[in-house]
């Protein structure tokens, strides 16, 4: 792999990470909406409630199609790579393959 298709994923995976987190925070911020929500009235959490889920939904659907092109891009760079450079990809995978597999084996 060259250092930029390196850079590159990297890159990728920090974004994702990035992207996941906020999606924790997007997370708790409904979790607690919704506990506010169950402090109000029965009628004003159903229409407020309803509306708010399908507003989150929207947005989680959105942030699902982001995640979904960023890792199809990632999957993308490391096949462009692989083409580019089959032999040291698979030598790469190989030494990677070795490395793990004396990991997992030396914890036993």
């Amino acid at each position: 792999m060259n250092a930029r298709s390196e850079k590159g994923n990297e890159v990728d995976l920090s974004a994702l990470q990035e992207e996941l987190a906020r999606l924790r925070e997007d997370v708790a911020r409904i979790a607690g909406t919704l506990g506010e929500l169950g402090r109000k009235g029965v009628e004003e959490v159903k229409s407020a409630g309803a509306d708010r889920v399908e507003e989150l939904r929207r947005e989680l659907e959105q942030v699902s199609r982001e995640v979904q092109r960023r890792g199809r891009d990632a999957v993308a760079g490391v096949e462009e790579t692989v083409r580019e450079r089959p032999f040291t990809s698979v030598l790469l995978a190989f030494g990677l393959g070795l490395i793990l597999s004396r990991l997992l084996l030396d914890r036993r």
